[in-house]
């Protein structure tokens, strides 16, 4: 059940982050703010799916359940924080919010699988980086960089998308 409730906080932690995000103009900005999410995942033990699918290879095959769990949870954490954002004075983000979906929507298959996997990989640089850098400084930009990157690259982040669609789900 911790796991649970963990992945679920994880999930509002990176729909605060895409609150963030969606509130800038400027890209470089939203790109570095949107990493508060992971920040706040691996400040406080939370779970989130794309941090913990790095270590896959490496655990026992039940680890796939935890992995589930997590996926779950991270689910109910962003479409939660979506559909609860939306009845807030957020509500005004609706139009932007529209615009990135759209686009996202209109990509091919092939190439959102491309994306989600090159998002993959900065959340494991991410996640490895944070721990296994000892320097404080380095710890926390191992954080802070690849989220960077993958918001400016347009990669595809699961648990983004689905903040992004259940905020602008109607009513």
């Amino acid at each position: 059940m911790k796991t649970f409730a963990n992945a679920i906080i994880a999930g509002i932690a990176i729909s605060i982050g895409g609150v963030i995000y969606l509130t800038l103009e400027n890209h470089i900005a939203g790109s570095f703010l949107f990493s508060i999410g992971l920040f706040t995942i691996y400040t406080f033990g939370f779970n989130l799916y794309t941090g913990k699918v790095c270590y896959i290879v490496n655990e026992k095959p039940s680890y796939l359940l935890t992995i589930l769990i997590v996926y779950i949870g991270n689910f109910a954490g962003t479409v939660g924080a979506g559909i609860v954002f939306k009845h807030t004075k957020l509500v005004r983000l609706v139009d932007h919010t529209s615009e990135l979906v759209n686009m996202k929507l209109s990509d091919t298959l092939f190439s959102t699988f491309i994306m989600a996997v090159m998002c993959g990989i900065m959340m494991c640089i991410a996640v490895i980086g944070y721990q296994t850098i000892k320097d404080g400084i380095g710890r926390y930009l191992s954080l802070v960089l690849p989220v960077m990157v993958f918001i400016l690259s347009g990669y595809e982040h699961n648990k983004t998308k689905k903040f992004f669609f259940f905020f602008l789900k109607k009513k």
